[in-house]
């Protein structure tokens, strides 16, 4: 949002509820709240780019009616089991739907370096070690207001430190993707892994 901002570009953030609505009006964003059928509506044919972060699996397809003539939804969040297009929905105003990995040394020398010709920095929430849990429920929660957690490592781990349980999440519970390796192998029994047999 920043960065597109400091482009000179008119930017919305688009969200499944009201949140981050308060953050985006502070970076100088409009807001969508995408499970709002009114918004969606008054909203469709509007949007030259959509950037999806989305890393979880959803439907694409009404996202795709928020574009305009030859707008382009471009995918750098990977949902994990991919996505299903109505072809309709690309054909129609000739969409183009792209991906785009991180850049390479160049790219990210040129943003670092915008970044610093604009005076633009991350939104972040140093926490201790301990406090790891309560970042986690924040997360699920999508309260952490568009704020990167950084844990304070340094000052606040060491052979002491004892992280602070949550009643609000269980980690027996969190189920990995089929695909997935689990590093350490000894952290297998705080999840759920198709290949995995349950320790105890």
């Amino acid at each position: 949002v920043k960065l597109a901002k400091a482009m000179g570009c008119h930017v919305v953030v688009l969200s499944r509820g009201e949140a981050k609505k308060e953050a985006a009006g502070n970076l100088g964003a409009e807001f969508l709240n995408t499970n709002d059928a009114g918004q969606m509506t008054s909203n469709e044919n509007t949007f030259d780019l959509i950037l999806s972060t989305v890393s979880a699996d959803f439907d694409i397809n009404p996202y795709l009616d928020l574009l305009k003539l030859d707008g382009t939804y471009c995918l750098v969040g990977l949902p994990p089991n991919g996505i299903h297009v109505k072809p309709f929905n690309i054909a129609t105003n000739r969409r183009s739907l792209t991906g785009s990995m991180i850049g390479g040394i160049k790219e990210t020398q040129d943003m670092l370096q915008f970044c610093s010709e604009n005076n633009i920095g991350a939104s972040v929430q140093v926490i201790p070690a301990k406090d790891v849990n309560h970042a986690m429920v924040a997360l699920a929660e999508n309260r952490n207001e568009a704020k990167r957690f950084v844990i304070d490592i340094g000052a606040t781990l060491d052979a002491e430190t004892e992280v602070e349980d949550d009643p609000r999440i269980d980690p027996t519970a969190w189920q990995v993707h089929a695909d997935a390796k689990v590093i350490p192998a000894s952290a297998r029994h705080w999840c759920h892994h198709p290949s995995m047999a349950t320790q105890s």
